[in-house]
């Protein structure tokens, strides 16, 4: 029996072994025989070429009708299909794709090229219901023509032309009046178009479809994948600023620098086709260069601009790009702040001139102005040695550098603010008036100043408890630096309500700052932060000096022009000193020696290094602590408690 089994199974085996041989027989002749027909197929077109040079159509089509069938691949399929339609056989052509892909549905070739048929004989919905499958191909711009095209005739918006039922219904469908009324030029921001727009860059390599696709992802504030489509090359100036900002607001500043260096390939005829564009595109590098650190090449930047003999400044002087009026007295501003920061008076001077001439209603340039008048009014006066020397027709170098940087009249300010009021009567205007009368006016009493303030309240009131922001920052800060601490808080605390009351229009209910200090600005932040110390609620301050530096504390063009730099230099501090109050050191040090990096006055600066040397001190840092000790003596010998200190850690050192 066993036996018996044993040759079934060899049986078995054996007719399958032939099975696979006679198959193996069957292709290989099957191959060959389609290889010889391909190769027949080939010479006959051969002879349909040549009977369509010599004008013989009749024998071109007879020859092609009879080698269609024979054609066996996708290439002879499509090679058949040229000499249709170069023979203007357009139904036949049709006919020989249709039946290719019959056999070949999937071929992203013949689709291309059936749907490429149809575009150019404007059977656009026929088209637009078989492309879907070229999306994300090499010939998805067919695909994006068809969408397009369907939907500038129908008025479909993405809910039609995007659904995966496509009703018979629709087909055809006529564009009507009530059409464009519905949609009208909206329904392209869908962010179902994205596809299409990235197709028809793919296909066309014109870049304003892969802006187009960016442009919906941040319209929808999705900034990271808008930056994704990141093109590999950028043609024009317009390109290289479109991905510099997408990549700044993206905080991707290495790349948004990148991408604008791209400018410097093209040639200069494109930079002066575009001025005003090359002009923001410089500014903008003078702010990723400024946020990554490189303070002198943002300078250089700056200065490339307003060089008198720049072709941007040529061209503004000429009032050929007005646009560039916005963008200039920024980067002055930013160009003095630089000199100040540098120690260079004298630029600091010629820039703020120029900047208070150019643009006279610039207030945060009339307001950099009258700093400079007040600190050249605190100039010590010249001895009888340099008197003298004058008079004898000689300067030294120190004499030369002051005379470049003349002192500025604090009327020279006040003339050009009121100036500027006759035009525009801005709350901040009127607030660098206060500042400037009060300036001027060093010995008034604290009563009077007081008086000054309620008396500009009184003019400037919107409603009960509500004042402009600008001049509600004012008040409360000259309140508080002359005594009147409760009189502030309580005109900041009902200032607040009702400025909440304002934007719920109506009851506000209670107002919490360090429960929402997102609804408040940076200086209402950090007063709320003030109060609440001076309350002793420590636990609230920390919340919202640490929304300061959570938001605010990011290196940024405007952290200086904004006073920005300032508050957040605050809140680091006073942040530091809560966590000190908790015998916290070392998160009190990290914050101090943050604060250390942004401070460029010599006062402020040695007080914090001061500060941090307190806590590295009580940390057991000697060396740390002689080290930022012996720094803050070198900015302020005055410093006294820093001298007692260091005395103090060297003699525990010793």
């Amino acid at each position: 029996m066993s036996e018996k089994r044993h040759r079934i199974v060899i049986f078995v085996l054996l007719v399958v072994l032939a099975a696979l041989l006679a198959s193996a027989v069957y292709i290989g002749l099957k191959v060959r025989s389609s290889h010889l027909e391909g190769a027949s197929v080939t010479t006959e077109l051969d002879l349909v070429d040549s009977c369509i040079e010599q004008g013989d159509t009749r024998q071109a089509l007879s020859v092609l009708g009879r080698v269609e069938k024979r054609a066996f691949s996708v290439y002879d399929r499509l090679g058949i299909y040229k000499r249709y339609a170069v023979l203007g056989e357009d139904a036949k052509a049709e006919k020989c794709l249709l039946k290719a892909l019959r056999h070949f549905p999937k071929d992203t070739v013949l689709l291309a090229v059936y749907t490429n048929f149809l575009l150019r004989r404007n059977r656009v919905a026929e088209a637009f219901r078989r492309a879907a499958p070229l999306s994300g191909t090499e010939y998805g711009s067919l695909y994006a023509e068809s969408v397009l095209r369907q939907a500038l005739l129908t008025g479909d918006g993405a809910d039609r032309l995007f659904s995966r039922k496509k009703s018979f219904l629709f087909f055809g469908r006529g564009k009507s009046a009530d059409d464009d009324a519905a949609f009208d030029g909206a329904r392209f921001l869908d962010e179902r178009f994205i596809p299409v727009y990235c197709d028809a860059y793919t296909g066309t390599r014109i870049s304003k479809w892969i802006r187009n696709a960016a442009l919906l992802y941040m319209l929808d504030g999705r900034y990271g994948e808008a930056a994704d489509l990141f093109p590999s090359e950028l043609a024009t100036v317009h390109d290289a600023l479109f991905w510099g900002i997408l990549f700044y607001d993206s905080a991707r500043y290495a790349e948004s620098l990148q991408s604008l260096l791209a400018v410097d390939a093209l040639d200069d005829g494109e930079i002066r086709k575009n001025i005003a564009e090359s002009a923001e595109l410089k500014a903008l590098m003078s702010d990723d260069y400024y946020i990554l650190g490189d303070d002198a090449s943002a300078q250089a930047m700056r200065e490339e601009i307003l060089s008198p003999d720049s072709p941007y400044m040529q061209a503004y002087v000429q009032n050929r790009t007005p646009s560039l009026g916005k963008l200039l007295p920024l980067l002055y501003m930013n160009t003095a702040l630089f000199a100040r920061n540098s120690g260079n008076l004298a630029s600091q001077y010629e820039r703020l001139y120029e900047l208070v001439n150019y643009y006279p209603l610039y207030v945060p340039g009339l307001a950099a102005y009258g700093e400079y008048a007040l600190a050249s009014q605190r100039r010590p006066k010249e001895d009888d040695l340099y008197l003298q020397l004058r008079a004898a027709g000689l300067r030294t170098v120190g004499m030369e550098e002051r005379d470049a940087a003349p002192v500025v009249s604090l009327e020279d300010v006040l003339g050009r603010i009121d100036d500027a009021l006759r035009q525009d009567k801005s709350p901040a205007l009127l607030v660098l008036r206060e500042e400037v009368l009060a300036a001027a006016e060093p010995g008034l009493e604290k009563s009077e100043k007081a008086s000054r303030v309620w008396r500009l309240l009184e003019r400037n009131a919107l409603a009960p408890g509500l004042y402009p922001p600008e001049i509600m920052r004012y008040a409360v800060l000259v309140l508080l630096h002359n005594g009147a601490e409760q009189d502030a808080e309580r005109l900041f605390d009902d200032y607040l309500r009702a400025a909440a009351r304002d934007r719920a229009d109506g009851d506000a209910g209670t107002v919490d700052p360090a429960l929402h200090p997102e609804q408040l600005s940076l200086w209402e932040c950090e007063l709320s932060a003030y109060f609440t110390v001076r309350g002793q609620d420590y636990v609230a301050a920390q919340k919202l000096y640490q929304y300061i530096i959570d938001h605010y504390a990011a290196r940024t063009p405007v952290m200086n022009t904004s006073g920005q730099n300032a508050s957040v230099v605050n809140a680091y501090v006073n942040q530091g000193n809560i966590y000190a109050g908790y015998n916290a050191a070392p998160q009190a040090l990290a914050l101090l020696n943050k604060a250390v990096s942004r401070v460029s006055e010599p006062q402020l600066k040695a007080e914090v290094l001061y500060r941090s040397a307190v806590e590295s001190y009580r940390m057991g840092s000697s060396k740390d602590a002689i080290r930022s000790l012996q720094y803050a003596l070198s900015l302020n010998p005055s410093h006294n408690r820093a001298r007692l200190l260091l005395k103090q850690v060297q003699a525990t050192k010793d």
